[in-house]
């Protein structure tokens, strides 16, 4: 997969989840941890300044927005999130 592209000044990278055999996410490194997170995610090593974690137990199968109805996703299915600066 290729690394996301910038959006400039007004926003930040998009938020990538890819899922296949494994459930890749990559956030821009403006994301922080939360003290006392227990999402059960390690984050993969890499030379990237993005962060990238990765759960190798699950499979990406389907997204839910708000209460909408939930949308089946394909194997290796790619959601794209993108984000503005407030």
């Amino acid at each position: 997969m290729s690394d996301p592209t910038p959006l400039g000044e007004e926003g930040d990278r998009p938020i990538i989840i890819q899922g296949g055999g494994s459930v890749d996410i990559f956030l821009s490194p403006n994301f922080k941890e939360e003290p006392g997170d227990s999402s059960g995610y390690e984050q993969a090593g890499g030379e990237s300044k993005d962060k990238k974690f990765k759960n190798l137990a699950v499979n990406l199968v389907e997204v839910q927005i708000d209460d909408g109805k939930p949308i089946a996703l394909n194997k290796n299915s790619k959601i794209t999130i993108k984000v503005t600066r407030s």
